[in-house]
């Protein structure tokens, strides 16, 4: 049976792609503010912090942000401050250098709405010369791929990992259910306990962005786009490319 996803395993499971934490680090250094968006458990943060930055994180999970604080308070000095809130309509007293939203974490907004109020209140909150940076996974390519069928479910669950928490060690599998017309992904995430507790199914719903589709809705939000690459590393955006980073400043 499907439950909200414990903060716990998320925390587990989902860490980052290699080499995002050096690239925000890097796209970061000389900004005297830094705003990320979904921050979770705080792994981009706690870099950032490190950086000696201010930074201020919100997230919609109490869960998530309890172990963020917990990661902040291993960083000497940091400046950090975490913040329960909704990235659709967050309201701060002050603008920012940079704001963030790593990791797709922008494909959790389900709808055009949802990601409209969010450009919006992002370009709202930025500093003239400040810059919004996003990274995601690339749906250009199982997209537009005429072989790949439509509102298919996969056949089988993909194994994914193996974690422990709390003394219990999981097998990790996904199962997903793709929606083309909605750019919609339902993602189920299966923890089975190798021996003692139960198993937890958790649910992550994504809807995708399309690269073709971000400069035009960067643009009615106020936003001009400054770069679309395919890694971390600047190399421009192809559609046989994994991820989608996205640099944006103030139009």
């Amino acid at each position: 049976m499907n439950q909200p996803y414990p903060a716990e395993l998320y925390a587990a499971l989902h860490l980052g792609n290699p080499g995002d934490l050096d690239f925000y680090r890097a796209r970061c250094r000389g900004a005297d503010s830094v705003l990320e968006l979904g921050c979770g458990y705080g792994r981009v943060l706690e870099a950032l912090a490190t950086e000696g930055l201010q930074i201020t994180g919100l997230d919609a999970s109490r869960e998530l942000l309890a172990l963020a604080e917990a990661r902040l308070q291993r960083v000497d000095g940091n400046k950090g401050a975490l913040v329960l809130g909704d990235m659709r309509q967050f309201a701060f007293d002050q603008k920012f250098d940079r704001i963030l939203i790593p990791y797709s974490g922008l494909f959790c907004l389900t709808s055009q709405s949802d990601v409209e109020a969010c450009l919006q209140n992002i370009a709202s909150h930025l500093t003239p010369a400040g810059q919004f940076i996003f990274d995601a996974y690339s749906a250009d390519n199982f997209h537009d791929d005429p072989e790949q069928d439509e509102d298919a479910e996969d056949d089988a669950p993909e194994d994914i990992a193996t974690i422990t928490h709390e003394g219990i060690t999981y097998h990790v599998t996904e199962q997903s259910q793709w929606w083309r017309e909605e750019q919609r992904m339902d993602v189920v995430y299966v923890h089975e306990p190798r021996e003692g507790g139960h198993t937890i199914a958790a649910p992550l719903q994504h809807r995708y962005l399309l690269s073709r589709q971000i400069e035009p809705l960067l643009n009615r939000a106020g936003l001009d786009l400054v770069s679309l690459d395919g890694d971390y590393q600047g190399t421009p955006f192809t559609p046989e490319a994994d991820l989608i980073v996205v640099v944006a400043r103030l139009a």
